[in-house]
């Protein structure tokens, strides 16, 4: 299910990505008024700048539906492009842009269309991203590529638009490619796991917090406690992240005989593409080199998707065996 949140303001290194303004009729005129930027467009050149000043005021007009997403392009300031998803079929999302020929072959589309590109699969979920592209126009394609996308045959690019499109393969004469990126390769390339640090925590609790069948205690999960632990086991706990932002974690440690693990933790937005396998893993892998030969963990008889993971991962219940504990802290 997708998360709408509509245009949000996007910076990068050198872009603002920002909603289209009705007064910004006259940077994007400057543009939509060269045959070399239309050349590859369905729209055509505009002779009026009249003309642009309304498409204007109808783009602004559409954020009020709150699932629209298109971006005025900005550097140092002044509009040099847009960049929009017309439609979203199915979770997938298709991708189309047009910039100001000046600012050709710089990447500043690649820059726009990788943040859009984030944007559209860790803030809203969509679980694909598509494009096409006149396949004459160089340029574009080469910015698929660049993100991610990967040519694809049209008979599969268009089931994923569900039939609601004739079948076009070529424009005006010219053929067309057709380009796709799934979330799961988009995962696959973005993803980092490294070592936990005392300053992730913030984040790394509220994962926690919102991750069913994790079991917090005030003390040995507070900011202290976790920093206690940390200092104990400074090279066992690892985070995932992607474009920044933790989507999953993982503490493990050991006395110097037995292995413990607890939290395991995947943002559920982001299960099913192996996240908690690599945490796994890497935790089982820096307990091996402390030199542990064995290692135990907890979880609750209700969580059912936990303890489907730790059946495939290999971990035994052990039905002889009784849990106990003690506070010694009230």
């Amino acid at each position: 299910m997708l998360n709408h949140k509509g245009t949000q303001e996007i910076r990068t290194q050198r872009l603002v990505l920002r909603k289209i303004r009705e007064s910004d009729y006259k940077d994007i005129f400057r543009y939509t008024s060269k045959d070399e930027v239309a050349k590859y467009v369905t729209w055509n050149t505009h002779q009026k700048i009249e003309n642009t000043k309304v498409l204007c005021k109808m783009w602004a007009d559409q954020y009020k539906s709150g699932d629209k997403y298109h971006w005025a392009i900005l550097l140092d300031g002044t509009v040099i492009g847009n960049i929009e998803i017309p439609k979203i079929i199915d979770g997938t999302a298709f991708l189309g842009w047009q910039i100001d020929s000046c600012y050709w072959n710089k990447g500043i589309m690649t820059e726009a269309a990788s943040a859009v590109r984030d944007y559209m699969f860790t803030e809203i979920g969509v679980e694909t991203l598509g494009a096409s592209y006149i396949k004459e126009n160089i340029g574009s394609g080469r910015v698929m590529q660049k993100i991610g996308m990967t040519e694809v045959n049209p008979e599969k690019y268009f089931e994923k638009l569900k039939n609601t499109e004739k079948e076009m393969t070529e424009f005006d004469g010219m053929p067309l490619g057709f380009c796709l990126l799934s979330r799961k390769e988009w995962i696959c390339n973005k993803l980092t796991v490294r070592i936990m640090k005392p300053n992730d925590y913030d984040e790394v609790y509220a994962l926690w917090k919102n991750c069913k069948g994790v079991g917090l205690y005030d003390i040995d999960d507070s900011k202290n406690g976790i920093e206690r632990f940390l200092n104990r086991n400074p090279d066992t706990c690892f985070i995932a992240e992607i474009c920044g932002r933790i989507i999953g974690s993982v503490l493990s440690g050991d006395d110097g005989r037995r292995g413990y693990i607890y939290h395991m933790a995947v943002d559920e937005n982001f299960r099913g593409n192996g996240i908690a396998t690599e945490l796994l893993e890497c935790a089982l892998t820096a307990l091996k080199r402390n030199g542990v030969s064995k290692t135990a963990l907890v979880v609750f008889k209700d969580n059912e998707a936990g303890n489907a993971f730790w059946d495939k991962a290999g971990f035994q219940k052990r039905e002889e065996l009784r849990y106990r504990n003690k506070l010694l802290v009230e």
